[in-house]
């Protein structure tokens, strides 16, 4: 990145921006710590934060919200226009980047458009499937509105080709590039695997601690997990399962595995322990754009099985060279199957190991961060014309 060029001035719209909330919030973080290190300015705006905020050239402000009734972990954004209008007009963006269809997104997007700013965003969470589980009757719409949202940007980010053909499927069609997600190999990595750990869990020799570490929330499809330990418990009385994360389904989970090992929230230095400490990792939502905690798992050294559907098939297929972890969407005896195959097979898991750690290690944060920070500066250059404009010139000729 050339030095002689002005630094644009960032302005991030997120639903959410407490750090280690996410995937989608774990990579906003990655990219504003970033914007921090070459003290190019920025603002976010979210509903949410955390307490302490370590950034010196970055600002924020909060939006209004009330709790969504039917996500309890989920805020609903208020916020008239002309308040957040306000608030970036005194911060005066070079462009503007949009990490979430919601209310805030919209006005984020509506000011990009008013103000002939470029609008760039992020595409982080399934949404025609999460309005399929949680508001059936508002799919049609849901499509609808996302189009005409998705439609207007400038360049709309998008971590694998299986979710770009599903938008194209949808008829949202914006320029669009793939860009994936990084993991940190000094963080995750096999060699943090601990015994002292495996035996806290109850782990004996022979054991197979399988592990599920992400949200404990519906579209997760964590049911399929709860079914599939039935079977399994039938064939294999060495399994211990771990769940590493927080969320409603955490009741259904306890009483459908009553010896399971919940530990809640915890920290990535405690996280990359348990990754490296345990023998698999599942994960069957169907609902990812990408799965971060995929990447993370496989940096561990750990062979990762997930649904045959969503984005998170794609990491798999490619890093096994098969769809020999995939498994049927919904079909928890497929799974159960799965998981039987790669438990009586030590050699089968330390090939598939091996494999694990090969492709997340071609996974870096610092190229990712530098392509998305390149488009910054490219959309924010003084002869920069929105898109519509050119379409309209386009279609003028």
């Amino acid at each position: 990145m050339t030095s002689s060029k002005p630094k644009p001035r960032v302005a991030i719209v997120a639903f959410n921006f407490r750090q280690a909330y996410d995937g989608a919030t774990k990579t906003l973080t990655k990219i504003t710590d970033e914007l921090e290190r070459r003290k190019i300015p920025f603002l976010v705006l979210s509903t949410q934060f955390d307490e302490i905020w370590n950034y010196e050239y970055g600002e924020r402000f909060k939006l209004s919200s009330i709790p969504w009734p039917l996500y309890w972990d989920y805020r609903l954004c208020l916020s008239r226009k002309s308040p957040v209008f306000k608030r970036l007009d005194e911060f005066a963006p070079t462009v503007i980047h949009v990490s979430t269809p919601c209310r805030a997104g919209h006005v984020g997007a509506m000011y990009a458009s008013a103000k002939k700013i470029p609008l760039i965003g992020i595409y982080h969470s399934h949404l025609t499937k999460l309005f399929s589980l949680y508001a059936l009757p508002l799919v049609p719409l849901a499509k609808h509105l996302l189009q005409k949202f998705y439609n207007k940007f400038d360049l709309l980010l998008v971590p694998t080709q299986h979710i770009i053909r599903e938008l194209h499927d949808h008829n949202i069609c914006p320029p669009m590039k793939q860009w994936a997600r990084g993991v940190e190999p000094e963080l995750f990595s096999p060699e943090h695997c601990s015994l002292e750990w495996r035996k806290k869990m109850g782990a004996e020799k022979e054991s197979v601690i399988i592990l599920y570490a992400g949200r404990l929330v519906k579209e997760k499809r964590l049911k399929e997990l709860a079914r599939a330990s039935k079977i399994l418990k039938k064939t294999h009385e060495n399994i211990v399962w771990v769940f590493a994360g927080q969320g409603a389904m955490e009741s259904y989970l306890r009483r459908h595995i009553p010896n399971a090992r919940f530990l809640g929230h915890i920290s990535r230095d405690i996280l990359n322990k348990v990754y490296a400490s345990s023998d698999i990792f599942v994960y069957p939502s169907d609902t990812e754009t990408f799965g971060n905690a995929i990447l993370e798992a496989m940096a561990s050294g750990l062979p990762v099985i997930t649904s045959d559907d969503g984005g998170s098939s794609e990491l798999v297929q490619a890093a096994y060279g098969s769809g020999m972890l995939l498994f049927p969407n919904g079909d928890h005896v497929a799974l159960a199957r799965k998981l039987q195959w790669i438990i009586s097979d030590s050699s089968i898991r330390s090939r598939l190991r091996e494999n694990s750690i090969a492709y997340a290690g071609k996974h870096r944060w610092s190229p990712l961060i530098e392509e998305i920070l390149e488009e910054y500066y490219r959309l924010s250059k003084t002869d920069y014309i929105p898109l519509a404009q050119k379409e309209n010139a386009r279609l003028s000729l």
